[in-house]
C-alpha cells in the first residue's frame, strides 16, 4: 500500500483497524506489507523479508500513545476532540513548514494521518 493509499484507508475508517496498524508499522520500520495470517506478519526491509508476531505491532489506530510513537521529532501536535460532526482533529506543525490539520473518525487515527503527511513532507 503506498503512502497515499495508506492515508486514504485512514480517513475511510470509521475505527481501529488491525490491517492498518500493520500497514502503519511498515512505514516506521521503513519497508513494506508482504503478507499477513494466523504464522505472522511479514514485511520486506531492505530487500529482505522479516517475520513479527502479531502481537508485536502496535495499536496505532486505537491508541493515542501508539499513534505519538512515530510522530515526527521537532513536530508540535495538538488534538481537537470536538469537531461538529464527531470526528477527532490532529494538528502537527514541523519546525519549518505549515500546520496540517487531519480530520478522521478517532484522535488516535487522525494523529496516524497527521504523522504519515508530516513523514512524506520530510521526504
Amino acid at each position: 500500500m503506498t503512502p497515499a493509499e495508506l492515508i486514504a484507508a485512514l480517513e475511510a475508517a470509521e475505527g481501529p483497524k488491525f490491517i492498518l496498524d500493520c500497514e502503519i508499522h511498515a512505514v516506521v520500520l521503513g519497508g513494506y506489507l508482504n503478507r499477513h495470517g494466523a504464522e505472522g506478519i511479514f514485511y520486506t526491509i531492505g530487500g529482505l523479508e522479516h517475520a513479527i508476531s502479531a502481537k508485536a505491532i502496535p495499536a496505532y489506530t486505537a491508541s493515542i500513545d501508539a499513534a505519538l510513537s512515530f510522530t515526527p521529532e521537532g513536530a508540535s501536535v495538538q488534538l481537537d476532540l470536538g469537531l461538529p460532526d464527531g470526528k477527532a482533529g490532529a494538528l502537527i506543525t514541523m519546525p519549518e513548514g505549515e500546520p496540517d490539520l487531519s480530520i478522521a473518525a478517532t484522535p488516535a487515527i487522525a494523529l496516524c494521518i497527521a504523522n504519515l503527511r508530516a513523514l512524506e513532507a520530510q521526504e
